[in-house]
C-alpha cells in the first residue's frame, strides 16, 4: 500500500474557542438536539462545564457577575420592546473575539418575562441588533436563539418565545458581514416581550457566552510507529497478537464462530489499508455483524490485567443506524455477566466493549458524523444496563464515514474492591478519553478475559437497511502502539513528527514535497525542527537544493573547510548569492552563526529577483536605515513575506532570528510551491 491511498482530511492541529464545533446548538424541540440546562449540543451530548450555560463577563471572569450592561423590565403589562447598550461586547467580537453569542440573564428584581424569539410570525417583533459602525449600518437577526430550563432536561431551539428569570436566554447573531477593521461606534439589542410576571421589575445582565472546549490533545507516537503500514509489527515483543485480515485465516485464533453473510474479505470499492479489510454487514431487521472474542488463556497461556488494543475503522456511507450498538472492546464477562442486560456486581464479570450513538443530524455543527465510545458494565453500575461514556476530548470521537480512523483502547484492571481501574482511548494517536476511577472487580479472579471484536445493532432495536463498516489492522500489545507509521493523520502524518502542531505544517511538507528540505535529525531526518533558528549554513543548504544550483564553485572562506554545508555554501558563492559574513573582507561565512530576517530578505532577493514578479512597494515601519532595506522591500512586495505583527503588518523585525518553520514559509511563498 501507499500513503496515498488513504488521503483524507486531518483534524486541525489547534481547537479554538471559535471552532464551529465549540459553539451551542439551536436544536429543535422535536428531536431535543440543541443546547440545554446541560448540554450545549444534545445531539453529539456536548456538556457544557456549569450547569444552565457557560459565560464570561465583562471583567474577563467565567461565570462572573459584571454584566457588560444591563436594562430594567418594569412589569406595567404592556408588551413591546427592550434594548440592550451592548456595543463594547460586539466591539469585541469585531475585532476577533471569539463569538458564541449573547447570554441575558436575570441579575435583579422578579420575573420571569417572556419574549418573541426569531420564530415568531411578525418579523418586527423578532430579536434585532443594530450595529452602527465607522463603514455603514448593518440591521442583524438571530442565527440562532433558546433559552435554558432548569426544570426539564429538555431544549427549546425552534419555539417562537424566549423566557429569561431563572431561566438564561441565548441568541447568536453572525457578524461577518461587518469588517473586522471598522470601529463598532454602537451597537442595540432589541427583544420584544409578551408576558410579564412579578408585578414590579427585572434586571437583566447581558453577559458573552463562553465555552471553551480546550485544547486539542497532543499527538502521541507508539510502538507501531518504527513499521510502515503495520509490516512486521507482528514480530514486536510486546505484541501478542496482529490480524490484518489477509483471508478468512484470521479467525483460527478469535473464538465464536463467523458467519459468511455478515463478513467478508475485501480488497476494491473502497480505500484500503494494506490490500484487503474485513467487511463487516448488519443485516436489515438483525443485531449482528461480528461476535468473537480474541481469548488470552488459550492464545498466550494467562490472562492480563492490562492491555492494549488498537485496530483501523472506516464506517461506510450506509451507516444510518436506527439505535445505538457496540463496536469491538475489552472484556472479561466469563459467559456470566458483563453483557444483555447482565448487570456486573464486582465478582461475576465486566465488559467495556466499544459503542456508538445515532448519527449526527446534518445541520449540527459535528453533522453527519458518528458519536462513539464506550458501553461499560462495571461494579458501580446503576441499572441492569451498561454506562455509555464517549470520546468527547478534543471532538475525536466523532467520526466521519469513508475515512479511516485508528481506534486504541488501554484498559488496567483495579486492585479488587478499589476504584483505580483505567480506561482510555486514542483517535488516530490523540488521546480522546481518560478515566481512572472505574471498579470493574472485588476478586482477583477476575482477569482482562478476551479481546470482544464485536460490531451490534441496539438493544433490541434493528436496523431497516444493510448498515457496514470495516476493520483492519487489529493489534493487541502489552505497551501503547499509537498509529502505524506512514498513517495520514496519526502523530507521523507526513515527513516529520514533530511539525503536526505546528502552523507551518503544510509549509514544510510542500517543502519536503520538492526535496529542498530533508529533516534536521540525520540519518533518521523523521523531524523538522520547525522552532529551531536556521544557520547560515542550513540557509545554503536549502537554497541550494531549492535552485538546483550545481556549479561546484570554489571560495576563499576560511571557517567552511569542516562545515557539512562547505559544499553548499560555495555553490551559493558561486552563483553570486553570497558574499561572505564581515565586509568589506569576506574571507569568513559564519556558517554556524544564526541568519536574521534581514539575512533571509538579501538572500532571497539576489537568488529569486529575477524569478519573481514585483507588487505593489511595500513599506514597514523599522527598516528605514538597515542595510537590508531595499531587500526587504523587495521581499514584500513580491508577497513573500507579509510582516511580522499580524494582523497589522506594519513591522518586519529585521534583526529577529528566522525559524525553521519561518523559513519554510518564505521559501514556499517565494518558489510557488
Amino acid at each position: 500500500m501507499t500513503t496515498a491511498a488513504l488521503a483524507q482530511t486531518c483534524p486541525d492541529p489547534t481547537l479554538t474557542p471559535d471552532d464551529p464545533r465549540a459553539q451551542w446548538v439551536e436544536g429543535t424541540q422535536a428531536a431535543d438536539d440543541g443546547a440545554t440546562r446541560d448540554f450545549y449540543n444534545r445531539a453529539a451530548m456536548l456538556e457544557w462545564d456549569n450547569f444552565m450555560g457557560d459565560w464570561t463577563d465583562a471583567n474577563g471572569t467565567p461565570q462572573g457577575a459584571a454584566a457588560y450592561t444591563t436594562s430594567d423590565l418594569v412589569d406595567d403589562n404592556t408588551p413591546g420592546p427592550h434594548t440592550w447598550n451592548v456595543t463594547s461586547l460586539v466591539g469585541e467580537w469585531v475585532a476577533g473575539t471569539p463569538n458564541q453569542g449573547f447570554l441575558l440573564r436575570q441579575t435583579g428584581g422578579s420575573g420571569p418575562f417572556n419574549f418573541y424569539s426569531k420564530e415568531h410570525p411578525v418579523s418586527a417583533e423578532r430579536p434585532m441588533l443594530s450595529v452602527a459602525t465607522s463603514a455603514g449600518n448593518w440591521t442583524l437577526t438571530p442565527e440562532a436563539d433558546t433559552h435554558l430550563d432548569g426544570s426539564t432536561y429538555q431544549g427549546f431551539g425552534d419555539a417562537a418565545t424566549l423566557r429569561i428569570g431563572g431561566n438564561p436566554t441565548l441568541l447568536r447573531f453572525d457578524l461577518s458581514p461587518i469588517p473586522s477593521s471598522v470601529s463598532v461606534n454602537s451597537a442595540t439589542l432589541q427583544l420584544h416581550s409578551f408576558e410579564e410576571y412579578g408585578s414590579s421589575s427585572m434586571e437583566v445582565g447581558v453577559f458573552r457566552v463562553s465555552h471553551d472546549p480546550g485544547p486539542l490533545p497532543a499527538a502521541e507516537n507508539g510502538l507501531a510507529y518504527s513499521y510502515t503500514n503495520d509490516s512486521g509489527i507482528g514480530a514486536h515483543p510486546d505484541v501478542l497478537e496482529f490480524t490484518e485480515f489477509a483471508d478468512s485465516g484470521w479467525a483460527d485464533v478469535y473464538d465464536g464462530g463467523t458467519d459468511s453473510s455478515t463478513l467478508e474479505i475485501v480488497s476494491n470499492g473502497f480505500e484500503q489499508i494494506d490490500g484487503s479489510a474485513l467487511k463487516v454487514t448488519v443485516p436489515a431487521g438483525t443485531n449482528t455483524g461480528v461476535g468473537v472474542g480474541f481469548k488470552f488463556a488459550d492464545q498466550t497461556g494467562s490472562e492480563p490485567t492490562e492491555v492494549f488494543f488498537r485496530y483501523y475503522v472506516r464506517i461506510d456511507q450506509s451507516w444510518d443506524p436506527t439505535y445505538g450498538g457496540k463496536l469491538p472492546g475489552i472484556s472479561g464477562t466469563y459467559g456470566v455477566a458483563g453483557w444483555g442486560g447482565r448487570p456486573s456486581n464486582g465478582t461475576n464479570g465486566w465488559s467495556a466493549r466499544g459503542g456508538y450513538h445515532l448519527t449526527i443530524p446534518a445541520d449540527n455543527p459535528l453533522g453527519d458524523t458518528v458519536p462513539v465510545g464506550n458501553y461499560v458494565y462495571h461494579a458501580d453500575q446503576g441499572t441492569i444496563y451498561g454506562d455509555n461514556v464517549l470520546w468527547q476530548d478534543g471532538y475525536l470521537g466523532f467520526l466521519e464515514k469513508d475515512r479511516w480512523y485508528s481506534v486504541e483502547q488501554h484498559l488496567v484492571l483495579n486492585t479488587p474492591g478499589v476504584n483505580d481501574g483505567l480506561l482510555e482511548t486514542w483517535i488516530d494517536g490523540r488521546k480522546a478519553y481518560r478515566q481512572t476511577d472505574w471498579r470493574w472487580r472485588d476478586t482477583d479472579s477476575l482477569k482482562i478475559e478476551q479481546i470482544w471484536l464485536n460490531v451490534y445493532h441496539g438493544g433490541t432495536a434493528v436496523p431497516d437497511h444493510d448498515i457496514s463498516l470495516y476493520l483492519d489492522n487489529v493489534v493487541i500489545a502489552s505497551s501503547y502502539i499509537g498509529p502505524m507509521a506512514g498513517a495520514p493523520c496519526g502523530p507521523d502524518s507526513g515527513t516529520f513528527i514533530d511539525d503536526d502542531d505546528s502552523i507551518f505544517e503544510v509549509d514544510i511538507e510542500a517543502l519536503a514535497a520538492a526535496g529542498i528540505t530533508k529533516g534536521c535529525n540525520p540519518p533518521v531526518n523523521d523531524r523538522f525542527c520547525p522552532d529551531d533558528r536556521v544557520t547560515r549554513g542550513q540557509m545554503a543548504a536549502f537554497l541550494v537544493r531549492a535552485l538546483d544550483l550545481t556549479a561546484p564553485g570554489t571560495t576563499d572562506f576560511t571557517d567552511d573547510d569542516d562545515s557539512v554545508f562547505e559544499g553548499d555554501i560555495e555553490r551559493l558563492a558561486a552563483a553570486g548569492i553570497t558574499k561572505g559574513c564581515n565586509p568589506p573582507v569576506n574571507d569568513r561565512y559564519c556558517p554556524t552563526r544564526d541568519v536574521t530576517r534581514d539575512q533571509m530578505a538579501a538572500f532571497l532577493h539576489r537568488a529569486l529577483e529575477a524569478a519573481v514578479d514585483v507588487g505593489p512597494t511595500a513599506a514597514f515601519s523599522d527598516t528605514a536605515g538597515n542595510t537590508f532595506e531595499a531587500d526587504i522591500a523587495w521581499l514584500g512586495t513580491t508577497g513573500i513575506t507579509k510582516g511580522c505583527n499580524p494582523p497589522v503588518n506594519d513591522r518586519f523585525c529585521p534583526t529577529v532570528p528566522v525559524t525553521r518553520g519561518q523559513m519554510a514559509a518564505f521559501l514556499v511563498r517565494a518558489l510557488d510551491l
